[in-house]
């Protein structure tokens, strides 16, 4: 097995960094403008500063999860521009994967969605992720034990942080079982968040034909390495519904409805 080998970098006075490669070159690069989420730039992140972003982040990170100090600006930048776009668009926002509301209370705040005439469904167990609808493939690479900690049962402060949205619809139960609880007939933002192969499929073989044309699909564990089986499933899925999934530096993949 061959040694993975990284740059050293050492800090330098002025704030930059001097960087040693592993074969033997010096250079100098500036400070990063964005590192986390398992993607850094050099590129311009002033998306992150704008004051609208900014509110609209401090309202889904501070929902009260317990996945600790975490830095998801730019996972989030990404979904708030998906809703942005399409806010335009006829049909309902769904969100299956909502736990306490990072993402989708990041959303409803930047695009002012109390202004908008629409629903926004967001299904969840509330109470974490049923290890029984892990496949054999996905426990024999231990996923069923990454999340053992991530999740708590959140209904109560769920209840409460979409409390002032009027049109945000929590509907509790196990995908794909609770999708039939409600009537949903256009949808024009769907967000998949289950950690699981089943029910991420089951969820979107139920709302892709719903979905408009130029409706956004945005895949949260696309791109991980330990939710790769998600990745081929959706692979698949997108090859027989003839589209193409953008695969994200920070892991999301996004595809548009044609």
């Amino acid at each position: 097995m061959t040694a993975l080998k990284y740059n050293l970098e050492l800090l330098l006075d002025d704030g930059n960094y001097l960087v040693n490669t592993q074969d033997g070159r010096q250079y100098v690069r500036p400070p990063y403008t964005y590192a986390a989420d398992g993607y850094s730039t050099l590129h311009n992140a002033s998306c992150l500063e704008e004051p609208q972003f900014r509110q609209a982040y401090s309202q889904g990170i501070n929902s009260g999860h317990k996945f600790g100090d975490i830095d998801l600006r730019w996972r989030v930048h990404q979904y708030c521009w998906a809703g942005w776009h399409c806010k335009q668009l006829e049909g309902s926002f769904v969100e299956c994967g909502v736990n306490t509301g990072i993402f989708s209370l990041s959303v409803m705040n930047y695009i002012d969605f109390n202004s908008l005439d629409k629903d926004f469904y967001l299904f969840d167990t509330f109470a974490g992720i049923p290890k029984e609808q892990f496949t054999e493939a996905e426990r024999m690479i231990g996923l069923d034990k990454v999340h053992d900690d991530s999740y708590d049962d959140c209904w109560e402060l769920a209840q409460r942080n979409f409390a002032p949205y009027e049109r945000a619809h929590l509907v509790r139960g196990r995908v794909p079982q609770s999708l039939k609880e409600v009537e949903i007939e256009k949808v024009c933002y769907l967000a998949i968040d289950m950690n699981a192969v089943a029910p991420e499929i089951a969820a979107v073989e139920h709302f892709w034909p719903k979905m408009v044309s130029g409706g956004i699909m945005i895949l949260d564990d696309y791109g991980w390495n330990h939710h790769v089986n998600q990745k081929i499933a959706f692979d698949r899925f997108a090859e027989r519904n003839g589209v193409k999934i953008l695969n994200l530096p920070t892991g999301q993949g996004i595809a548009i409805k044609p």
